[in-house]
């Protein structure tokens, strides 16, 4: 399994990767809905928008994804816990 939600709400829920995931599996790609997306643990994972450099996912860090904009994950060697609150649901 890519990763595992566990929902708050229709339009927030909290995604865990875990560190054995394969690296592969995390592909470029658009969401459907506008998010805001907040680390909730130390890692060392990043992220990526496309043509853009990757930042670091310090705990607490916040981004806004807006819909159809490309973007990654980058796997670090840890888990990643990360609220996503979706927007235009």
């Amino acid at each position: 399994m890519l990763y595992n939600n566990q929902y708050i709400s229709d339009d927030e829920f909290i995604r865990t990767f875990e560190s054995d995931i394969d690296e592969n599996e995390l592909e470029w790609h658009e969401d459907e809905h506008d998010r805001e997306v907040t680390v909730l643990n130390e890692s060392n994972w990043s992220f990526q928008f496309d043509e853009e450099i990757p930042q670091k996912l310090n705990k607490d860090t916040t981004i806004f994804i807006k819909k159809g904009r490309f973007h990654r994950v980058i796997k670090g060697t840890t888990p990643l816990v990360i609220k996503i609150k979706e927007y235009g649901r």
